[in-house]
């Protein structure tokens, strides 16, 4: 049995109120890094700091939104500090920002997820990548180009799977582990199937070796990377 949460968390609107309700600046909103057809209505009545304390369970925030950081990067922290404060209750927290378009640094909204089972998280990504590719093929071009022209947000360049593999290889590791393990780190960029296929062709290649010696392995048993 496990318990999962998934939800929108609005946290340029979280940052924008709490700057109000702190009695700060609060920035115009840019076309330029974020989705100004999202904005929410005009803050006649700044909310108060009590009912922002209880939408995010204390009031660490406060400190994120008096410092000396860029608009963007509030944003983030304040998410990251959302993750960290489920991450006590489940085992398995990732999110995913939500962009109008790729060169925007602040997301329309972040999706969190979170779980007491990797299977739960595991399967989450797989359907997160399923719709990620509906809307890549929505983005394909009328004709066929000689290089990828879609961002990467809606096609992540699988060439850097091999490295960041590797990196969660320095020491003997169940592949399971690894999979889950380069999930955490790409939410929603790599398909279980394609992280699986990768560690394959990585012990064909000899850049991994397996403690068994073969190429064929189940999640059960260790890779590991190969100094050169």
């Amino acid at each position: 049995m496990s318990i999962e949460i998934l939800m929108n968390f609005n946290a340029p609107s979280f940052v924008r109120r709490g700057l109000a309700a702190l009695k700060l600046a609060v920035p115009e909103s840019n076309p330029e890094t974020e989705d100004t057809e999202e904005i929410d209505a005009p803050i006649v009545t700044p909310p108060s700091i009590e009912r922002l304390n209880n939408v995010v369970g204390g009031d660490w925030w406060q400190n994120i939104l008096k410092s000396r950081a860029s608009f963007s990067e509030k944003v983030q922290q304040v998410t990251n500090g959302i993750c960290e404060h489920l991450s006590k209750k489940f085992r398995e927290v990732c999110q995913h920002a939500i962009k109008a378009l790729p060169h925007h640094t602040v997301p329309k909204y972040y999706l969190i997820f979170g779980s007491r089972h990797p299977d739960a998280l595991i399967l989450m990504n797989d359907e997160m990548v399923k719709s990620r590719l509906t809307l890549a093929e929505l983005a394909k071009p009328k004709y066929p180009t000689l290089f990828e022209m879609r961002s990467p947000e809606l096609i992540p360049d699988i060439g850097k799977l091999p490295t960041i593999i590797l990196k969660h290889t320095s020491q003997p590791t169940k592949r399971g582990s690894v999979i889950l393990n380069v999930i955490h780190e790409c939410f929603c960029q790599f398909a279980t199937k394609e992280i699986r296929g990768c560690i394959e062709q990585m012990l064909k290649d000899g850049s991994l070796k397996s403690e068994t010696g073969k190429v064929r392995i189940n999640n059960s048993v260790k890779i590991f990377a190969i100094a050169k």
